[in-house]
């Protein structure tokens, strides 16, 4: 009876959870507290007699002397389970930065609705409205569908109505192609016409075959009807093209004056009689003086402010040398001229570093073609750097930082 409840009890063991199975296991150095304490576990899961106790005991003990006669097979568990554990890292830390994609474009679609739907061109998908399992619309659903569709109908017909409205000049479309019209005056309810001889006047003539036929405007014919507020019309509108001739003068004044009189002539507003006094010769001169001056000041503001600029001169200009003319004093002695070039050097240094510091963005010069330098960051003395995958994570997350800086 005791051999039979310790074999059913076996699976009761063995379903116990993998972590304390597999510290038990790894414990090679702390094997009887981790017995003590599977054994205590065991008890809380399946309380059951004294001989079923003592043959899980016994069980335990020998599987814990073969556990411990292997250190090799202890450490390869070691091994996998970290591997294990660095796997578990790396996959959660794909999900992190899948899940930060996923946020990073939703945070697009958000800040830019106007951007394009980007899908797959295999992507297929169907009508919601209109699938085989949608439900049918009830009778009201429809004749409300019916009154929509004919209220977009009429709204549509309103909106072509009111841009006909608006804009006249545009011509008239139509989709038949054997659309054709009458004339509205040839049209049989149209009133009495003139006969052809009262409409025959001097200056029209008609051929006999009827092949050449001249017309005369509606308007001015002399069975017209007198129009009396035509002069005032034609007044009214002369004066709107004059205003808007003014209006169109004011908003553009670059445009130059147009004549139509090819021999209108002016006279200077300055020198007109009636003008005011202006300066004379002498307060003319003076001011051409004082511009002179002020130009010269403005060239050497520019000249202290970029010293870089080269010296520029006119390319007929001719001069002597100060320090060799005749009339020039007794020459340094060598010591004194040598000391002369050693400041003139040192000025240009200066000159040099004073450029240098007003323009940084100037590239750096070199006179020797064979100078050569060394990395920084890869120097043998350098500390030591992040990996391959770490700088090629740091840029994806300084990427992704741009990104959001941007939205």
């Amino acid at each position: 009876m005791g051999a039979s409840q310790s074999t059913d009890t076996t699976p009761e063991i063995n379903d116990t959870p993998a972590t304390q199975r597999t510290a038990r296991s790894m414990s090679g150095r702390k094997q009887s507290t981790s017995t003590e304490k599977h054994e205590d576990e065991t008890r809380l899961i399946s309380p059951i007699e004294s001989d079923e106790d003592s043959s899980v005991s016994s069980e335990d003990e020998s599987a814990e002397e073969d556990n411990a006669g292997s250190g090799y097979e202890l450490d390869v568990d070691a091994d996998d389970d970290d591997d294990e554990e660095e796997d578990e890292e790396w996959n959660e830390r794909l999900a992190i930065l899948r899940d930060a994609r996923q946020l990073k474009q939703w945070a697009q679609f958000y800040a830019h609705p106007e951007a394009p739907v980007e899908v797959d061109p295999t992507a297929k998908a169907r009508n919601y409205f209109a699938r085989a399992s949608a439900p049918q619309p009830a009778a009201k659903e429809a004749e409300d569908e019916t009154e929509r569709i004919r209220i977009l109908n009429d709204a549509k017909q309103l909106k072509e109505l009111a841009a006909d409205y608006l804009h006249p000049e545009r011509p008239v479309k139509t989709t038949d192609a054997f659309a054709c019209g009458r004339s509205y005056f040839d049209r049989p309810s149209a009133p009495q016409q003139e006969d052809a001889d009262e409409a025959e006047e001097p200056g029209t003539s008609r051929e006999d075959d009827g092949c050449f036929r001249m017309g005369r405007n509606y308007f001015t014919r002399p069975s017209a009807p007198q129009d009396e507020d035509a002069e005032e019309r034609a007044r009214i509108l002369e004066d709107m093209a004059q205003l808007k001739k003014l209006a169109v003068d004011y908003l553009h004044p670059e445009l130059p004056v147009k004549t139509t009189d090819a021999f209108a002539c002016g006279r200077n507003y300055f020198t007109r009689p009636s003008a005011e006094e202006y300066e004379g010769e002498e307060e003319m001169d003076d001011r051409d003086e004082i511009m002179e001056d002020m130009k010269a000041l403005k060239g050497l503001a520019i000249d202290y402010m970029h010293p870089e600029r080269p010296v520029q001169v006119d390319s007929m200009a001719a001069c002597r040398n100060y320090f060799e003319r005749p009339s020039a004093p007794h020459q340094d002695d060598p010591d004194e001229e040598t000391e002369r070039k050693l400041i003139m050097e040192d000025m240009a240094q200066l000159k040099k570093l004073a450029v240098d510091y007003m323009h940084p963005e100037l590239p750096v010069v070199t006179t020797d073609p064979f100078a050569c330098g060394r990395n920084y960051f890869s120097r043998p003395s350098a500390p030591q750097h992040e990996g391959e995958e770490e700088a090629e994570e740091r840029a994806r997350i300084l990427e992704d930082m741009a990104q959001l800086k941007k939205l």
